[in-house]
């Protein structure tokens, strides 16, 4: 560990807690890793790469829910039956923003080389050029990697795509493809795009890329707000998205749907401005942006009275995870099961009595990291020979494209059958609503990539 710039970053296998309001999480973690080494049985290392220091409530919020997907993930591995080494769960936290990433990814190599080796690194859900290049780094160095990231970015795409890296979220061209089906009777003439200018955030440029397809035949104006990196940017940020929501008030009812490329933060501020518009009662509104909208189920500051009436806007929204997804008789048949959700509230409460309420789900973190660890496991898993040495790096990142067919990971977000290149070929993709009354989103529909859901076999091109 190392106090740099007034955080502290390193590595911990949980008995160095991070930030506020993660230290029983972090005791938990503590704890399985001694179990695992006490039980004097062959273990392996995983590491959950993010960063831990919190800003806020939201961020501790979200940093303790990354800590109890992983937690879980390890603990189920570790209590099933079955083959393969037991699994210790090492913290990795690269700074603020991933600043101090270089430090890190160094110690974490080292780390490859001791009796109970790292195999795998998870997490790096951050959505970002930086990430991409720690994913590089790792993946250069050998090190399987498994994202949690929705970007799609040159470390994990192209010609010169790393290998060993995979992912287990539907990225953003996955989502875009689902969303435009599901909205292929969006009128452009009646939408107009809203984006933050920010090309660093590849969640941002993505998701203004797919937009502008859906609008390009809209005539109103892109309207684009400035990025925030302090507060003085902050204040200058929420005026300017103010100023665009009342633009989009006043040429209601022209204006029927918003294609919004930006930040729960900001998407959060573009709402409650609505609000405040009361022109906009002339016209509902229907808001629709990415996964990160997701964030605003538990966000205390959305005004959720206002937002209910006189100005009646529906916020839809793409989201990798939703709780109702393959319940009741609508539920598709393919490409995940209300059994794989189950299977990790079984965990939480049999294995140290935890009780996740929606809040702890529904936004996806905890998911999205539980099932990063479950797809690192099963790949370090499939490379184990009973009775012989441990599998090295090199046969851990070789097993990512044999996780498909039979072998696919049945996560709680949906089955993750990775391609060739480490991608979840046509992942499960939620479209949901916001409910300003409770924080329960209502589940619209469950969208696919290809159109269709998967077929039985989960059969990836070129398997």
């Amino acid at each position: 560990m190392a106090k740099v710039d007034s955080e502290c970053v390193g590595v911990t296998d949980g008995r160095y807690v991070f930030t506020e309001g993660t230290s029983e999480v972090s005791r938990r973690i503590k704890n399985e890793n001694d179990r695992v080494l006490h039980s004097g049985a062959p273990s392996v290392a995983i590491a959950l790469m993010t960063s831990m220091t919190a800003s806020d409530s939201e961020e501790q919020r979200r940093i303790q829910h990354k800590l109890d997907g992983a937690l879980l993930a390890q603990q189920r591995v570790n209590g099933a039956a079955g083959k393969g080494p037991k699994v210790r769960l090492l913290l990795a936290n690269h700074g603020r923003e991933g600043a101090h990433w270089a430090r890190v990814a160094t110690q974490l190599e080292d780390l490859t080389k001791v009796s109970s080796p790292l195999r795998a690194v998870i997490g790096l859900d951050a959505d970002t050029a930086r990430t991409n290049k720690v994913i590089s780094r790792l993946a250069a160095r050998g090190i399987p990697v498994v994202s949690a990231s929705t970007a799609p970015g040159p470390a994990v795409t192209g010609d010169n795509a790393p290998t060993g890296v995979a992912r287990v979220m539907a990225d953003l061209d996955d989502q875009q493809r689902a969303l435009v089906d599901t909205f292929a009777d969006l009128d452009p003439q009646r939408s107009v795009l809203v984006s933050e200018d920010n090309p660093s955030d590849l969640y941002v440029k993505s998701l203004r890329s797919g937009f502008q397809q859906i609008v390009k035949a809209s005539p109103f104006p892109p309207q684009t707000y400035p990025p925030s990196e302090n507060g003085e940017q902050d204040r200058t940020r929420e005026e300017v998205i103010a100023d665009i929501s009342g633009e989009v008030c006043r040429q209601t009812p022209e204006i029927e749907t918003v294609l919004f490329a930006g930040r729960a933060e900001s998407l959060r501020h573009f709402l409650n401005s609505l609000v405040r518009s009361l022109s906009c009662a002339r016209k509902d509104l229907t808001v629709i942006s990415g996964s990160d909208a997701g964030r605003l189920t538990v966000d205390p500051r959305l005004d959720r009275e206002g937002l209910r009436g006189p100005v009646k806007v529906r916020m839809q929204y793409a989201t990798a995870f939703h709780p109702d997804a393959w319940q009741g008789p609508s539920a598709p048949k393919t490409g995940g099961s209300r059994e794989a959700l189950e299977a990790l509230l079984h965990t939480a409460e049999n294995r140290d009595g935890m009780s996740l309420s929606d809040d702890d789900i529904m936004d996806g973190t905890l998911v999205a990291t539980y099932d990063a660890g479950l797809t690192a496991v099963a790949g370090i898993q499939g490379a184990y020979r009973e009775g012989q040495k441990l599998p090295d790096l090199a046969e851990v990142a070789a097993n990512w494209s044999r996780l498909t067919g039979g072998r696919k990971v049945e996560g709680a977000s949906g089955w993750i059958c990775l391609d060739l290149s480490g991608h979840p070929y046509n992942k499960a993709v939620a479209v949901a609503q916001l409910d300003f009354v409770g924080r329960h989103p209502k589940l619209l529909t469950v969208a696919w990539p290809e159109g269709r859901p998967p077929s039985k076999s989960c059969a990836t091109p070129g398997a």
